[in-house]
């Protein structure tokens, strides 16, 4: 039995957690054993639960942020001891510098969601968020095995900082994101209130720059599918007040807020017909690989991370320029024209074939028999 040790600083919800979630639900329990240990306390929005309920051991050391910078050290290396795990796999840039200090002794790998100077910029500043970008890639180049969570990902270390750091693809759970039948599908409009007979569109993620929904508000407001359609908006952030303020008058623009509850977020995704992304940079979009899973076409904007899903099959969306409200507005009319059901068809294929977290998890054991 091969005893793997998670080291994250909290099962907050969010898309590297949901990738953990996905992980250690299919490992092969007759051969791996999974534990997960936190660094602070859950926070309310915390995924604790799920974890628990398929049977997943979660430990916690329970320092605040300022208290683990003088306990962490002696009480983590001590609380390791004790699980005493074949391997230590840690993400996030808490649990990759205490791993990289304290840790030696173990075989331990670190999962790379993103890059740091695009993500610690965009949610810092460029001052600030360019400092904690070298700490952290400074704490990656101490890691003996590094895993990219994207192709695109890893081809951005190796031109950038000639860094040779092999992917595996992050995966969804295809057996819980499903394409909805036309009957719960009905049934689900329903529910929420939304109309039976019109097109739905929507675009899930956080609020701020780096997303560019106000590209995607713009081109919807735009197109001519604003008359016979709808826009659901999912997430919250620092440019809520201002989008708000923009789609203002349009009552086929819905704002959502955050979403935490994973059920009623998969119902949202299985009343719309089609996803949009118009983000500036991302890592391997969870959200469209969920909405490819239910079936959902999807338009993208043209980065690497979208061209690296869209690879696999174009049939199931379309790629449009960064920041181009007017293209975008025509794909969203001239997928709204297209034959529906070849274009779900092929969005479904692309994560079973390809992007399913059995798959993803498949490759993270080998990885894992190989490390030892």
């Amino acid at each position: 039995m091969i005893k793997v040790l998670y080291v994250i600083s909290t099962l907050q919800r969010s898309g590297p957690v949901n990738m953990l979630f996905n992980l250690v639900k299919y490992l092969d329990r007759e051969f791996f054993e999974p534990v997960i240990l936190t660094l602070s306390k859950e926070p309310r929005d915390s995924a604790l639960v799920d974890f628990s309920q398929i049977g997943i051991k979660v430990l916690s050391l329970n320092f605040s942020r300022i208290a683990g910078l003088f306990l962490a050290p002696s009480l983590l290396k001590k609380k390791v001891d004790s699980i005493s795990p074949n391997i230590v796999h840690s993400q996030g840039i808490r649990a990759d510098n205490l791993s990289a200090k304290y840790l030696t002794s173990y075989h331990r790998v670190s999962t790379l969601q993103n890059y740091p100077f695009y993500d610690y910029t965009a949610k810092f500043g460029k001052v600030k968020g360019k400092l904690i970008a070298n700490i952290h890639l400074k704490i990656i180049g101490r890691l003996p095995n590094k895993i990219a969570c994207a192709k695109n990902l890893s081809l951005l270390y190796e031109t950038k900082h000639n860094l040779q750091i092999p992917y595996i693809q992050n995966g969804v759970d295809k057996a819980m994101f499903l394409i909805a039948g036309e009957q719960h599908k009905a049934s689900l409009r329903g529910k929420y209130s939304l109309p039976k007979s019109k097109k739905i569109f929507i675009t899930v993620g956080n609020l701020i720059h780096r997303k560019d929904t106000e590209t995607t508000i713009r081109a919807f407001m735009k197109s001519s599918a604003k008359k016979g359609g709808i826009l659901l908006v999912m997430g919250d952030g620092v440019e809520s007040q201002k989008l708000h303020a923009l789609a203002g008058g349009y009552e086929n623009i819905k704002f959502l807020g955050n979403i935490s509850n994973i059920s009623q977020y998969k119902d949202y995704l299985q009343v719309s017909d089609f996803l949009i992304s118009a983000s500036l940079a991302e890592g391997l979009p969870t959200a469209v690989m969920e909405a490819l899973s239910c079936g959902l076409p999807c338009i993208l904007s043209n980065i690497e991370p979208h061209r690296e899903i869209l690879a696999f099959d174009q049939k199931a969306g379309k790629l449009t320029p960064v920041g181009d409200i007017k293209k975008l507005a025509d794909a969203m009319d001239e997928l709204a024209e297209m034959y529906y059901e070849s274009m779900s068809k092929a969005a479904v294929g692309i994560v079973h074939k390809h992007l399913s977290s059995q798959k993803m998890a498949e490759k993270y054991q080998d990885m894992y028999e190989k490390l030892i």
